[in-house]
């Protein structure tokens, strides 16, 4: 790339390839967890759920890289040190359900 006239880079972000694939199943993880929470609460509350009233589901704004903690000496042998790492999608859902 210096060749080519890039000599200054200002950083890199990756991404996910199939990201709706994966938010969908980020969701219904979510959607599920979010009622087995729910049942068990219920449950042990002594009460019944009744029939769902709301759900909210919120997706974060992107996704967060999880670097490694790698660096040091050894990086800089490197003649691109670039650490591994994982992307984190976040899903989050809420239920209300009426209680009976």
């Amino acid at each position: 790339m210096v060749r080519s006239g890039a000599n200054t880079i200002n950083g890199i972000s990756f991404d996910i390839s199939n990201k709706d694939e994966a938010l969908n199943q980020a969701r219904q993880q979510a959607i599920e967890k979010a009622k087995t929470l729910a049942n068990a609460i219920a449950g042990e509350s002594g009460v019944t759920l009744g029939q769902l009233q709301s759900i909210n589901v919120y997706t974060s704004g992107g996704t967060t890289p999880m670097y490694d903690a790698k660096g040091g000496y050894n990086a800089m042998a490197a003649s691109v040190p670039v650490s591994a790492g994982q992307l984190v999608l976040t899903v989050e859902a809420n239920l209300v359900y009426e209680i009976k």
